[in-house]
């Protein structure tokens, strides 16, 4: 019996938080290369302790965004996806996955990543967090 092969993603991940080196589920990536990588927004915090990501775009100077720093991965398979959408809660939440605007050095990619809206943000009662990049938030080392 043959066994289908997992579906890859066809844009890089962009990963945040716990996903990133140095960080407790930083496991799940542990065999591929993580690329430094930045997108303009905010991260929240829910009451539950979940960190999501409101991308800002356009709106980005109206609303105080800055940028969130993370890690881009490609070729992850759809396993590694449920795997990380069960950790983070996706289903249970409402997070979409959605493709926004990433900043590599000085270019702009098309990257995938999870987010919440602003009707999400309120229902969860989540609140900005400040500083944009995780280690600095939770206090773990980041990887070199």
């Amino acid at each position: 019996m043959k066994t289908k092969a997992p579906q890859t993603l066809l844009y890089p991940l962009f990963v945040y938080a716990s996903f990133t080196c140095g960080q407790p589920h930083a496991w799940i990536l542990a065999d591929s290369e993580p690329v430094a990588a930045s997108v303009k927004g905010r991260l929240w915090r829910t009451p539950s302790g979940n960190i999501l990501l409101f991308p800002q775009g356009a709106q980005a100077a109206r609303d105080g965004s800055i940028w969130v720093h993370g890690e881009l991965h490609f070729l992850v398979n759809s396993q590694k996806m449920l795997l990380m959408e069960s950790i983070l809660g996706v289903g249970e939440l409402g997070l979409e996955l959605a493709l926004i605007d990433a900043m590599v050095g000085h270019h702009a990619r098309r990257v995938a990543t999870w987010t919440a809206g602003r009707r999400l943000l309120k229902r969860l009662s989540a609140v900005p967090l400040k500083g944009g990049r995780w280690s600095a938030i939770s206090g773990r080392a980041r990887c070199r």
